[in-house]
């Protein structure tokens, strides 16, 4: 694709303030929290128009090149695949919860107690 909608080098996640695995709804309230506070007509700061700008752009690639923008920058940015030359430890050994060895936290679902009969 010549004509790229997008800047691969830019980290539209970082300018909304969400997760790159955040999900559309998520995505939607931190642009709506972020326009708010920064339009031109309410905002008193004085780049406020710039800043309004880089959100609307960064909303509009996030719900409409989502995939393609994340493939382009973690290829540009090395997210993915060997990043310190070596492919054996992926990990981050600076983490400790993969030297524990739990790979993700446990989802905080309460389930209801069924009554016994």
């Amino acid at each position: 694709m010549l004509n790229k909608r997008y800047d691969a080098s830019k980290d539209y996640f970082a300018l909304l303030g969400v997760h790159q695995q955040a999900c559309e709804k998520t995505i939607k309230q931190a642009y709506r929290k972020m326009a708010r506070r920064y339009h031109p007509d309410v905002s008193k700061i004085h780049n406020a128009t710039e800043k309004f700008q880089e959100i609307s752009e960064a909303y509009e690639v996030l719900t409409k090149f989502r995939d393609a923008y994340w493939r382009d920058y973690s290829r540009t940015h090395r997210i993915h695949g060997k990043a310190n030359g070596s492919e054996k430890n992926h990990r981050n050994i600076k983490n400790p919860i993969h030297v524990i060895g739990v790979n993700k936290p446990r989802c905080a679902v309460k389930t209801a107690s069924l009554p016994i009969r």
